[in-house]
């Protein structure tokens, strides 16, 4: 048969003990692609150990997952709506309150999920649940949280993984 029948895709988590000793004593040693989030130290840490206990199936993606810039182009890209004028807008004040570093490629500074990244966008514009009326703000349905969230790297899935992940399972393929 001309086809993968079993493969494991672990995007945002490690398999824990048992998941990870049961796929390392399979007889047939099934495909592991890991692409963890490095800001989620708990959950890198225990990647870094199941993909040492691994079969030499498995692939460890430390590049298609990490942090992102904040910049314009990003968010026109991310959220629907986004203009260029609002992204360097929005840059402008997450930055000046020390959200986002200053610079080419500003970086998130601050964990978007715990810091009141919302509220500096919203402070004194009498509404707290819209940036500029256009842009929700709800957690974790907000395309602009989202976009933040993919930015620091951490609780989000990364789609960036998923064409190196199916390029290494389709080297599995059954000739």
């Amino acid at each position: 048969r001309n086809e993968l029948t079993e493969f494991a895709l672990v995007i945002a988590s490690g398999l824990d003990d048992g998941a990870a000793e049961e796929l390392a004593g399979r007889e047939v040693q099934v495909p592991i692609y890991y692409a963890p989030m490095p800001n989620d130290y708990g959950t890198m840490s225990l990647v870094e150990a199941t993909y040492a206990r691994m079969n030499r199936n498995a692939r460890y993606d430390q590049t298609s997952c990490l942090p992102r810039p904040v910049t314009s182009d990003y968010l026109v890209e991310r959220v629907v709506g986004m203009n260029a004028s609002d992204a360097g807008e929005l840059i402008d004040r997450l930055a000046m309150r020390g959200h986002v570093s200053r610079g080419r490629a500003p970086i998130l500074v601050r964990d978007p999920s715990a810091s009141d990244w919302r509220g500096v966008l919203t402070r004194g514009t009498g509404n707290a649940t819209h940036w500029l009326g256009r842009y929700p703000l709800e957690g974790g349905r907000s395309p602009l949280a989202k976009a933040l969230s993919r930015c620091w790297a951490f609780r989000e899935f990364c789609s960036e993984a998923v064409e190196p992940a199916l390029r290494f399972f389709e080297s599995f393929r059954k000739v």
